[in-house]
């Protein structure tokens, strides 16, 4: 079989290699002329410097002791926690027109085998069970979650509790973040005495060094209430792999007064975070808090 090759080239790719020619300065010149941006760099502060250790705890015991009857001193909400009212809404006039709603989807008559769930941590739980009532009510449910070695770890608002995978509960009752930090009670229902109202739960258990982790975050206030423009970082682990167990605890002053950025002090809103063998790594939001503590 005889193959010939040509070098001779089509009158197509004549034409294709004139217009790359023609297109190719016009290129240049575009790239020349447009900016490029930048590539985003993503900077963190290492925070290890601001750490303490607070005390060892041990959620079982915790949860068995009981906390006696709580007063009726102190409001429901914390009062500098919440945004003042905005004025009520104008009428603006006819509404727009609405389309027809969506049928909702039938639910199947036999439950899915596959699904497992049970009730876990209620409003009811962290109010008056937790931290012997001296609780704030919160909203809405914040929730952290974290399962592993056949247990399951529920924080929700400014409590926790223990399930193993059937929703069997694993503690005598529900235990407050401050109990669990080491902290004075958010409110103490006899004498009125404001301590420090933690929140934005978050958990996690990490596999590789069998450990489980709780976090949450408060912005300080003196005995009375009175916001400070203090904010701090709490964080509980576990010194097993049982999440019923010995808690050794951590405080981060989180406040920045000096930070470089020049923002003053803030508060580190709805913590994450992250672990592995070679550290801690934490995200949150920043804001500022204003000279009245607001």
């Amino acid at each position: 079989m005889n193959t010939q090759f040509s070098t001779t080239p089509l009158p197509s790719l004549r034409r294709f290699a004139g217009f790359f020619l023609l297109i190719l300065p016009i290129c240049l010149a575009l790239g020349q002329s447009t900016p490029v941006a930048p590539p985003v760099v993503y900077t963190g502060t290492d925070f290890s410097a601001n750490v303490t250790a607070g005390p060892v705890v041990n959620v079982k015991q915790l949860a068995s002791k009981s906390p006696g009857p709580a007063g009726s001193a102190g409001g429901e909400t914390h009062f500098n926690r919440f945004p003042k009212l905005l004025p009520p809404m104008q009428d603006t006039g006819e509404t727009a027109p609405q389309l027809p709603a969506t049928a909702l989807a039938r639910l199947p008559e036999i439950p899915d085998s596959s699904f497992r769930g049970f009730i876990g941590l209620t409003h009811l739980d962290q109010r008056l069970y937790a931290g012997g009532g001296n609780q704030f009510s919160t909203e809405p449910p914040d929730q952290g979650l974290a399962v592993g070695n056949g247990f399951v770890l529920e924080g929700v608002n400014a409590a926790i509790n223990v399930y193993d995978t059937n929703g069997i509960v694993q503690l005598p009752r529900p235990v407050s973040l401050d109990e669990l930090f080491g902290l004075p009670p958010a409110i103490n229902r006899t004498t009125g005495e404001f301590g420090v109202f933690a929140g934005d739960v978050s958990c996690l258990f990490d596999p590789e060094t069998q450990r489980w982790f709780v976090m949450a975050w408060a912005q300080l206030n003196t005995r009375t209430g009175t916001p400070l423009r203090q904010s701090r970082l709490y964080l509980a682990v576990s010194q097993t792999d049982d999440p019923r167990g010995a808690y050794a605890t951590y405080t981060f002053n989180t406040t920045g007064a000096n930070a470089p950025d020049g923002n003053g002090p803030r508060i580190p809103d709805f913590p994450h975070f992250a672990v592995d063998r070679y550290g801690l790594f934490v995200n949150w939001q920043e804001f500022r808090i204003n000279p009245d503590g607001s």
